[in-house]
């Protein structure tokens, strides 16, 4: 795979909110608390008074109050310039507290609004989104705009009104003074208009380059047990540390460019207050200005300056934070592709058929998954849909639950088009028995109670039941009151499924789908569960998506897919008498005999005569052949060899399926295929020491038949006839 250092750089991405917008959507976001806004408001104008105050006080203390001896008028001054003090610093700290509040205030309000727009975002949007660019929405994104909203912003704004209030004060002083400091005034503004961009710009990268290290993170936690399996920590720490030296690149070059900001904004500031100094002083001595005027002037000047350079300061920040809100402004705007009609109406009891009406449908613009699809299920019927690997078994799942829409045609449950159906209405009628077995880390009850919330513990009870779970879950510890751990980590694999089962079963679902439900249960579990599902057809329709056969034998209606489309469609012996694609699946995936427990597998010899390796070799060396065969049991996302790797077995699939992937000399990975029951691979290492040319890797947990070279090569020894047959075969292939 390609590292990152490898791949061409990219532009810093322009940012979502510039400064000047950035101030807007804060306006808006403090528009609902203007009361508590006023006060800070107030706080603002009583600091800048005080703040204006002070020179103006020692312009009379130089030019009044010294001279003429007036004490009188000293402790006037003093005792306003006091209680200003005290003013000041009790609203201070009323909208020091104030300030916070609605800052804690508008972030909850943000995360509620975030977390219920993703509750509504359809499933292309998660499809296409990584975990950890939403997580840092949450956390990296919300924590910037958090020190904006709750500090930085209210200071920028109390300096800003400073300095405006002080320039004005300046014309009040000495005009002709006011109009210099007017003029290069402008010059602290150069910095910002020079690198404020390109800092936002680096700034909006950053949170992106943030977002994928802690990515990298994230993936290497859920990871784990692959990681130490296949001691891949090597790999994780480097692909973390490219990661960090791009932050790293990023980091360097935002700060910079923040930096100059301010730092040129300073100088600029500088220069100013030196020119204004030397005219000041002339102004004196030309007499057009008194001692203590030129003193009151330099020191409004410096509010000006002090305040100017406080904003220069607080920018960057402000930057970083509208890179963060422009992100989390980003995920507000992401349109819900599934919406409820205006016009839909609550889904009647299903009670009739699901029809697919032409229906077409693709996940990318460029190709179509499904094509003009036909079909009619029966209310309280069961129907099966299988097919190869993407032939489009998944996509009818989704079509049907509407997490995603048909592109073209329709799908009616009983005469109504599911698009004028409210979706809460449809999924109230459908319980999903998912493959990937989704449970919560809390007691079993409440697990089978996230099917309906306001369940009694009855009805818990009845769904339990149902499931044929209700026994074994009171032999448990604490009954139904046991903790199941994260991910039902203390339940078994046939319990857990059957967990899942009786949580769909609460919700009373007129329409049961199962995906795949007991491809990663052992054979006996599998047959029990299986039976229990067959207990469940007779009052509801049944709808199973599945790549393993024996599993459908049973079903009303097999539904066969192949490229997107329906090709074939009966049931079990009607499709058999077709001889056509299903048959040519069920001869594929039969020739097994598995324990009950997965442990031991076996292969017939008319099985084995069926792989082209072996296809010419008599009963007699066939059956002993069969005899070579060892069973394998590995778990998901499991490496079952490795491209590179010296080859020295041949595997035939006999439950589970495997992801076959390629890796060319540039290091970019390529899936060339997914392999299911009955599917081999690697059978070239019987006849050849040959490293092996691609990886394989199972998608779910597998059991696999393995033959050995050594062991083979060593039967074939015995016939070598046969042996010189093979190798001119193999010789034939390579050479094609």
């Amino acid at each position: 795979m390609m590292t990152e250092s490898e791949q061409p750089a990219e532009e810093a991405p322009e940012p979502r909110l510039n400064f000047v917008s950035f101030l807007r959507y804060t306006m808006g976001l403090l528009r609902p608390y203007w009361g508590r806004c006023m006060v800070i408001v107030l706080s603002m104008l009583i600091q800048a008074v005080f703040f204006l105050a002070q020179p103006i006080s020692f312009q009379y203390i130089l030019d009044q109050v010294i001279p003429q001896q007036d004490y009188r008028l000293l402790f006037l001054i003093l005792g306003g310039l006091g209680a200003g003090f005290v003013l000041v610093m009790v609203f201070e700290l009323i909208s020091g507290y104030i300030a916070a509040g609605l800052g804690a205030r508008i972030l909850n309000t943000l995360r509620l609004q975030m977390f219920d727009h993703l509750q509504r975002l359809s499933m292309r949007f998660y499809g296409r989104s990584q975990v950890s660019d939403i997580m840092a929405r949450f956390t990296i994104d919300l924590g910037a705009l958090d020190r904006a909203v709750s500090v930085t912003l209210f200071q920028f704004y109390s300096q800003f009104m400073l300095s405006i209030t002080s320039l004005g004060l300046l014309f009040f002083i000495e005009w002709r003074l006011a109009l210099v400091t007017l003029i290069t005034f402008p010059l602290s503004s150069v910095g910002p208009k020079l690198f404020g961009a390109k800092a936002g710009q680096l700034s909006s990268k950053r949170k992106e380059q943030e977002a994928e290290a802690t990515g990298v993170v994230q993936e290497n936690i859920a990871t784990q047990k692959a990681v130490q399996i296949l001691d891949l920590h090597g790999v994780y720490r480097s692909m973390f540390r490219t990661k960090l030296d791009q932050l790293f690149d990023i980091t360097v070059g935002a700060n910079l460019y923040s930096g100059l900001v301010e730092k040129t904004s300073g100088m600029s500031l500088l220069l100013s207050s030196l020119i204004v100094t030397g005219v000041g002083a002339y102004l004196c001595m030309a007499g057009f200005l008194t001692l203590g005027g030129f003193i009151a002037f330099m020191m409004v000047m410096g509010n000006v300056a002090r305040g100017a350079m406080a904003i220069t300061r607080l920018v960057p920040d402000l930057i970083n934070a509208s890179a963060g809100a422009g992100r989390i402004v980003d995920l507000l705007d992401e349109v819900p592709e599934i919406t409820d009609a205006p016009d839909a109406i609550a889904m009647p009891v299903f009670s009739k058929e699901i029809r697919f009406e032409g229906v077409s449908f693709g996940y990318t613009d460029d190709a179509l998954t499904l094509k003009d699809v036909h079909l009619t299920i029966q209310a309280k019927k069961s129907a099966a849909f299988v097919g190869r690997s993407g032939s489009g078994k998944s996509t009818i799942l989704n079509l049907m639950t509407r997490f995603y829409d048909a592109g073209q045609g329709q799908i009616a449950i009983d005469g109504h088009n599911i698009k004028q159906l409210t979706r809460t209405s449809l999924h109230h009628q459908i319980g999903v028995v998912f493959q990937d077995i989704m449970l919560f880390n809390t007691t079993v009850r409440e697990n089978i109670r996230m099917g309906l919330l306001d369940a009694t513990d009855d009805a818990i009870e009845q769904a339990a039941k149902a499931a044929e779970m209700h026994d074994l879950i009171l032999s448990l510890p604490q009954g139904y009151d046991t903790e199941i751990g994260e991910g039902g980590g203390r339940l078994s694999g046939g319990q857990r499924q059957r967990l899942v089962l009786a949580r769909a079963l609460l919700r009373a679902p007129s329409i049961l789908i199962l995906d795949e439900a007991t491809s990663a249960l052992d054979p006996a579990t599998e047959a029990a569960v299986n039976e229990t599902l067959q207990h469940l057809a007779r009052d509801r329709t049944i709808i199973s998506i599945t790549h393993r056969l024996a599993s459908v034998v049973e079903m009303d209606s097999i539904f066969v897919l192949d490229d997107g489309r329906v090709v074939e469609q009966g049931s079990h012996e009607e499709l058999l008498a077709q001889n056509g694609l299903y048959k040519e699946m069920w001869d594929k995936q039969s020739g097994f005999t598995l324990s009950e427990d997965g442990g031991h597998a076996e292969v017939e010899v008319e099985r084995l005569r069926s792989l082209p390796i072996l296809e010419k070799l008599d009963d007699r060396l066939l059956s002993e052949i069969a005899e070579l065969f060892v069973t394998e049991q590995y778990t998901e996302d499991r490496a079952v060899i490795q491209q590179g790797d010296p080859g020295d077995r041949f595997y035939i699939i006999v439950r589970g399926r495997v992801a076959v992937s390629q890796t060319d000399d540039m290091g970019n990975e390529r899936l060339l295929g997914v392999q299911e029951v009955g599917d081999h691979f690697g059978e070239i290492a019987l006849l050849a020491n040959v490293p092996r040319t691609a990886t394989v890797r199972t998608l779910t947990p597998c059991i696999l038949l393995t033959l050995q070279r050594q062991p083979f090569a060593y039967l074939l020894e015995q016939s070598p006839q046969v042996r010189e047959m093979l190798e001119q075969d193999y010789q034939e292939r390579i050479s094609r």
